[in-house]
């Protein structure tokens, strides 16, 4: 369902917006959809997962960063 809606509204915005705003609307989107779900969560389970999910997190972050700066060191803009 959120892909779905993401989609419907990127259709209807892509020639009016820049793609940060579209990103952002994006984002908004997901969370609009997965808000419901979040009283049904413990706070001690959510603490169980972060301490099982923060090395990966840490892992995503470093690959993010590594591919945006290699791209901004490739990138004819910045040379």
């Amino acid at each position: 369902m959120q892909v779905g809606a993401a989609i419907v509204a990127t259709r209807f915005v892509i020639g009016a917006t820049t793609p940060a705003a579209l990103a952002l609307l994006r984002h908004a989107i997901a969370l609009a959809c997965l808000a419901p779900f979040v009283p049904l969560v413990s706070l001690q389970r959510i603490a169980r997962l972060g301490e099982a999910v923060t090395p990966w997190l840490l892992l995503g972050l470093a690959l993010i960063v590594a591919g945006l700066w290699t791209g901004v060191r490739s990138s004819r803009a910045c040379q």
